[in-house]
């Protein structure tokens, strides 16, 4: 199963949202490596570098689709982000 979150109300922001990446969409690949949960999800996300875009596929109600998405470094040291934690 891929990781799936929900932004909570006034937090949606961030490089996933910017891309299109909407609630309830369902993560199943970073970079060209399976998501299959949530810990998956943030593992891989720390690899990433920040400013290179990485290709992003989802499956929004039933439709997959690979968007681009540049994460930023965030505010831990060597964390990387593209949205929020549900």
């Amino acid at each position: 199963e891929a990781a799936t979150g929900d932004c909570p109300e006034g937090q949606i922001e961030g490089p996933a949202y910017a891309a299109g990446i909407a609630n309830g969409d369902e993560i199943t690949s970073v970079g060209g490596t399976a998501i299959t949960d949530w810990d998956s999800l943030v593992a891989t996300v720390s690899e990433l570098t920040p400013d290179e875009p990485v290709a992003v596929t989802v499956d929004h109600d039933g439709t997959t689709t690979t968007v681009e998405v540049t994460p930023y470094a965030a505010e831990a040291a060597n964390a990387r982000q593209v949205g929020r934690r549900p």
